[in-house]
């Protein structure tokens, strides 16, 4: 059988896997299963594998996430330390601050806000929903990859 072929006939398993899916979440992992059957056929898997493996990817993606949302925490820790510290040390040194040294402790703060935040936030939802129910991120990703999205 061709490459063509083959990849034809994957496709038109997953528009089947995709029908018999459904939309209730009632007993979704056995649904799930049976539905991945057809492919995991043309894989060389078992459907159940294909499941799990599923499941471990969407727990390892809110790990990552979690990951992330902890360098945006301290992005923004460091601001109370890091800012306080080089302009306590830069007036050891000199009696009146110049205008460099504010406004390099400006631009970090910015920077540093900026980054902490959308580290943080970005990352939030995905770490929520892969660390709490990996099952139902795995059911979802597998309806994006089935459906092609």
């Amino acid at each position: 059988m061709s490459m063509e072929k083959a990849a034809v006939h994957v496709a038109d398993d997953a528009v089947e896997v995709s029908k018999n899916i459904g939309t209730g979440m009632v007993e979704v992992s056995k649904q799930v299963i049976e539905a991945l059957k057809p492919l995991a056929a043309k894989l060389g898997q078992t459907a159940e594998a294909l499941f799990r493996m599923a499941v471990k990817d969407a727990f390892i993606t809110g790990i990552e996430s979690a990951i992330y949302m902890g360098i945006g925490l301290a992005l923004l820790f460091s601001l109370f330390f890091v800012v306080p510290v080089f302009v306590r040390e830069f007036r050891k040194q000199s009696s009146e601050m110049s205008e460099g040294v504010v406004a390099i402790s400006i631009i970090y703060s910015l920077l540093a806000l900026s980054a902490g935040f959308g580290l943080f936030l970005a990352n939030l939802s995905s770490a929520l929903h892969n660390l709490i129910n990996p099952e139902y991120m795995a059911l979802v990703n597998i309806l994006h990859t089935v459906a092609g999205h």
